[in-house]
């Protein structure tokens, strides 16, 4: 999970954008239906995927995957600074960050 991180961030400082930030997800499932007081069914599921969103030249970009690697994360972070380049184009008054500092948070349920 850090590879796709540091190649998301590597991107976003290499092509210079004013803000960035990535969303790692892994969601699991388990399911268990009973029957006549027996187990019928048992199901196990799980799925991770990550999200992206950069300002850059003041307008937002983004893109998500549910590829796990940091080729793709890579790939991923030029996808949304070129979504936000292409929003530039439309006009309007650019998107102004104001200086709170950034946040690290986790969040798992118990």
């Amino acid at each position: 999970m850090q590879e796709i991180i540091d190649a998301f961030l590597n991107v976003a400082a290499r092509r210079k954008v004013e803000y960035a930030d990535v969303r790692v997800m892994t969601r699991r499932h388990e399911g268990l239906a009973t029957r006549d007081g027996r187990v019928d069914e048992l199901e196990q599921s799980s799925e991770s995927g990550f999200g992206v969103r950069v300002l850059h030249k003041g307008r937002w970009g983004f893109a998500a995957s549910r590829e796990m690697s940091a080729a793709e994360g890579a790939l991923i972070a030029e996808q949304a600074v070129r979504i936000a380049e292409a929003s530039a184009t439309a006009g309007g008054a650019p998107v102004r960050l104001d200086d709170t500092p950034p946040v690290q948070a986790e969040w798992s349920t118990p």
